[in-house]
C-alpha cells in the first residue's frame, strides 16, 4: 500500500518549516516513510544548509513516534 506522505513540522535557522515527506508504504506488517530525491541543485544546497539534515530528524522522530520503520530517501541518480 503506498500513500501521500505527511506534512512534517521542522525548525531550522530560529524559523518553523514544513517538510512534506513523498510516501507512506507498508511493509512488512509495518509503515514507512519514504523520501525520493533526483540530483537537482536544491538537494546540494539543501546539505550544505541543513535543510536536509533537519527534515530528515523530523521524519526520524516521526517514524519512532508512530512506531514506523525507520525513514529512508532514495535517490534517483
Amino acid at each position: 500500500k503506498i500513500e501521500n506522505g505527511p506534512k512534517l513540522k521542522y525548525d531550522l535557522n530560529e524559523k518553523s518549516h514544513y517538510y512534506f515527506v513523498d510516501f507512506i508504504i507498508k511493509e512488512n506488517d509495518k509503515y514507512r516513510l519514504i523520501e525520493i530525491k533526483n540530483k537537482h541543485h536544491w538537494w546540494y544546497i539543501g546539505l550544505t544548509d541543513g535543510t536536509v539534515l533537519a527534515k530528515t530528524k523530523a521524519a526520524q522522530e516521526y517514524s519512532k513516534q508512530n512506531n514506523f520503520l525507520p525513514h529512508k530517501i532514495k535517490f534517483n541518480f
